[in-house]
């Protein structure tokens, strides 16, 4: 789905009758009820996304269709990753900070967030060498570690209630580097695991 498959005709939603609904796709309405799974790539409907709307009206569009993806996703019965919050259509939408600070709450070590006024932290580069990459799939845990490691890499995602997340640690301290909200399912087990998990398995 794209957002502009929001801006078509065809969508309803109906809270009294949730056989009503129906969503678009593709120039074609499907009933919500034969949506075998959903995988949340972004965060919000960002306003450049929406060049077929007046430029006046893009922002103000973005944030209504965010606010409906967020309601008609929080609705949908089937297996959602991730699910949205308040503010985000998938997962926590947690800063680095949240991150850092939930982290501690489940024993985890984690790097200090250092910011300055007005300017945002840098975005995570490649990962280099002497680190561990552990992603989250529906309580599962791939990637190295210890068997400690990955318990508690359950328990933040759970703590964030979020079903799919890619976790950077230092190899030496096992101390958090980063979380990735959005991982890509670029291995096999993990793309298996990601679609067991979209398909009620």
């Amino acid at each position: 789905m794209t957002p502009l498959d929001l801006s078509r005709r065809g969508w309803i939603l109906n809270d009294e009758c949730h056989d009503l609904d129906h969503c678009v796709f593709d120039c074609k309405s499907y009933a919500c009820n034969d949506i075998s799974g959903v995988l949340v790539r972004a965060t919000h409907v960002a306003a450049e996304d929406l060049m077929h709307i007046a430029e006046s009206e893009r922002r103000y569009v973005a944030a209504e269709m965010t606010a409906f993806l967020i309601h008609w996703l929080t609705q949908l019965t089937c297996p959602v990753l991730n699910r949205p919050s308040a503010g985000c259509l998938g997962g926590p939408g947690w800063h680095p900070e949240h991150w850092a600070a939930m982290a501690c709450r489940v024993g985890l070590d984690a790097r200090p967030v250092l910011r300055q006024v007005g300017v945002a932290p840098a975005e995570p580069g490649p990962v280099p060498n002497g680190t561990l990459i552990v992603t989250v799939v529906a309580g599962r845990v791939f990637g190295g570690g210890s068997p400690t490691l990955h318990h508690k890499a359950i328990a933040l995602a759970r703590l964030a209630r979020t079903d799919l997340v890619r976790f950077v640690f230092d190899v030496d301290s096992e101390q958090l580097l980063w979380a990735e909200p959005f991982p890509p399912p670029d291995h096999p087990e993990i793309e298996e695991a990601v679609l067991a998990t979209l398909a009620g398995g």
